[in-house]
């Protein structure tokens, strides 16, 4: 059904972005080239997460965009805006530093920057895209899966090799 929708607005994932957004894995890491289209995928993955029926009686659901900084969370953020503005569903702020984007039925989507420790705590994400991840030290992946435990939030890891730091090109 999100799929629908996204075709609808004019976003349409290549073969091997639809490959990764369909994932049923609660953490993916995909490491591309460039211009692969990470960030366009990761907001169209997210776009799937804020879509998922809801009951009435659920709390409402949160988003993390982080990037090393907030700079670095802006495609993603601005991809996941258009596609909630041109669909109807949301709305959000139109920078990114920070940014907040809206979704109808509850869901909040917030952008954080993993090189300011506290905007990484005090709340539990329901799913979590980290863009550009080879760039961020190892203690903030820490503290984006330390997050993610409470409700076991899905994860979406995605970088090139380019800035990378040590445990990235080790992972992948």
């Amino acid at each position: 059904e999100h799929l629908k929708v996204l075709a609808d607005v004019g976003f349409t994932p290549s073969p091997k972005q639809l490959e990764v957004i369909n994932c049923p894995a609660r953490t993916i890491l995909v490491c591309t080239g460039e211009q692969w289209g990470k960030s366009y995928a990761a907001a169209m993955w997210a776009f799937g997460q804020t879509f998922k029926p809801k009951k009435l009686s659920q709390p409402k659901e949160l988003g993390w965009i982080v990037g090393k900084h907030y700079d670095m969370t802006r495609f993603v953020h601005d991809y996941l805006r258009e596609i909630m503005k041109k669909s109807g569903l949301g709305s959000g702020s139109d920078i990114a530093n920070p940014g907040i984007i809206n979704v109808a039925g509850g869901v909040t989507v917030r952008t954080k920057s993993a090189l300011d420790a506290e905007s990484l705590m005090g709340e539990s994400p329901d799913w979590i895209v980290v863009d550009e991840a080879a760039q961020l030290p190892w203690d903030s992946m820490l503290r984006v899966f330390t997050r993610a435990g409470p409700k076991r939030a899905r994860i979406f890891i995605c970088s090139t090799m380019e800035g990378s730091i040590g445990w990235f090109p080790e992972t992948v």
